[in-house]
């Protein structure tokens, strides 16, 4: 049995190993190659991810539930960065879904030369992050002053994606 890291450090951020390699995050920020009609499900951790590939599927099946149904969601819409990353987007036909946890400054070099374009609402990703924690409160010990305080640690800590916000 192969034991991996927790973590793995790459450019200044913390991913999860074992599904992460710093090869398969070289390629996805360097040698992807980003194709003007990609749509990309670029999310914070804890921000809506599965919710939106659920939705993005049903939208590109015109409806058709059957392959939400018979298809794991990172089969449908993978995760570019994952070591699973390239075999499963590279030779997709377009318009390719994908799955992101990347940071701006880590999304792939050939995004900027694309069409292709990211909507990101901080403020719902903020509230999620503020919420989720408080439901494990019990267990965790975890507390919470307010939401403006937490919203200056999600600006200025760095989490497994850098910055939260």
């Amino acid at each position: 049995m192969e034991v991996t890291q927790k973590y793995i450090e790459f450019e200044g951020i913390k991913v999860p190993g074992g599904v992460h390699t710093p090869e398969s995050m070289t390629w996805a920020w360097k040698e992807f190659e980003v194709r003007d009609d990609d749509v990309f499900n670029a999310t914070y951790p804890k921000s809506g991810t599965t919710w939106l590939q659920e939705i993005l599927s049903l939208i590109y099946s015109n409806g058709d539930p059957t392959t939400v149904k018979t298809e794991f969601s990172w089969d449908r819409v993978p995760w570019l960065e994952q070591h699973s990353g390239r075999r499963q987007v590279e030779n997709r036909p377009s318009p390719r879904l994908i799955t992101t946890h990347l940071p701006t400054y880590l999304f792939p070099q050939s995004f900027q030369k694309s069409k292709a374009k990211v909507s990101v609402n901080p403020t719902y990703s903020a509230l999620k992050k503020y919420s989720h924690p408080l439901k494990f409160s019990k267990f965790f010990h975890v507390t919470t002053k307010n939401i403006m305080y937490f919203i200056g640690i999600l600006c200025d800590r760095p989490t497994q994606s850098g910055t939260s916000l």
